[in-house]
């Protein structure tokens, strides 16, 4: 996980913040000022998750955690117990960021197949690891399948939902 922070970081938040339509989005009347809008994204997006994950424990631990707050943490305890509630809030991250990809396959104005090259190689991986959450949660196999079956559908739902809003504005 820290390595792909870092790397995110590191690397593509620079690149980002180069980025030719942000730039010209940020600048005011004349070329006054510019606001750095990835950074700031990447700010909001980090404090979403940490609430959501942090929601998510809460949820988990109900009024145990803070009964025995100040004895001792189970923050390890929390990371590995097998949770419909961790896999659920893993669903909705997971299907989020499908979703912000079709919207990136979708807005873009030429086929960009580095992009959907880089899509494909890493959607294998999320697939697996949210898989490998819901058998550890022991989901049941129908809603297992009805979970999985709307992770796979988000990227699909964000490319239609780009297209069509190129054509509404359009």
């Amino acid at each position: 996980r820290r390595v792909h922070g870092a790397g995110g970081l590191l690397h593509l938040l620079p690149d980002a913040a180069e980025n030719e339509a942000l730039a010209a989005w940020s600048t005011g009347i004349n070329e006054r000022y510019a606001f750095p809008y990835p950074f700031l994204f990447s700010a909001v997006g980090f404090l979403a998750i940490l609430f959501v994950e942090e929601g998510a424990k809460a949820l988990q631990d109900g009024p145990h955690r803070k009964d025995h707050e100040s004895a001792h943490s189970h923050d390890a305890d929390v990371a590995a117990a097998p949770s419909a509630t961790v896999a659920l809030v893993l669903l909705l991250a997971l299907s989020f960021h499908s979703a912000m990809e079709g919207l990136g396959i979708g807005a873009s104005r030429r086929p960009k197949w580095g992009l959907l090259l880089a899509i494909l190689s890493h959607k294998g991986l999320a697939g697996f690891s949210l898989g490998a959450r819901f058998l550890a949660a022991d989901l049941p196999n129908r809603r297992f399948v009805s979970l999985a079956t709307v992770f796979s559908l988000m990227s699909p739902f964000g490319v239609c939902t780009a297209l069509a809003a190129g054509t509404f504005l359009y």
